[in-house]
């Protein structure tokens, strides 16, 4: 079936040996159940998480973190209407510009979606936004908290501007 099918693949284009690929499968198959999203999506974005986590020692880690990292981008992805992919590089490039560990991810989620909830700004926006500066922002000594505002108010006064020249 679908599954017999998969599992090649998925070996193929993680590089793992038979023997574990047991364990990630199954890792990525409860993942995708509990987000209810189809079993090709689920070894697609297995593949990149895992890919993701190249700078872990051990299969069983970099396994543990791929599937924590997946799960939190399939939860950026629902929230934000981002496919998946983009989903999960604007995750782990998040992340890694805030010198979070990759299966963190709700740390910032929460964050967002806190941000989102007082301000006129999308989870998409401020996503993409917070990848793309975090590291630039750390550096001027901004934690996330007050760059999550900086995005979030610049993102405000954006869509004011564009209202108004929609509107004239």
């Amino acid at each position: 079936g679908v599954q017999t099918c998969a599992l090649p693949i998925f070996q193929v284009s993680l590089g793992v040996s038979s023997a574990k690929m047991g364990d990630i499968f199954s890792a990525a198959q409860e993942v995708g159940s509990q987000y209810g999203v189809s079993l090709d999506k689920v070894v697609e974005g297995m593949v990149q998480a895992y890919r993701a986590t190249g700078n872990l020692a051990t299969v069983q880690e970099r396994t543990r973190v791929a599937t924590a990292l997946l799960g939190d981008a399939m939860t950026l992805s629902r929230l934000s209407d981002m496919d998946q992919a983009k989903a999960i590089d604007t995750l782990v490039g998040a992340l890694r510009q805030a010198n979070i560990p990759l299966d963190q991810g709700t740390v910032i989620l929460d964050k967002w979606v806190a941000v989102t909830k007082k301000a006129n700004v999308n989870l998409q926006t401020l996503s993409e936004s917070f990848a793309i500066v975090a590291t630039a922002a750390n550096d001027a000594g901004i934690d996330i908290d007050k760059l999550n505002g900086i995005i979030a108010a610049l993102a405000e006064i954006t869509d004011r501007k564009s209202t108004r020249l929609n509107s004239s």
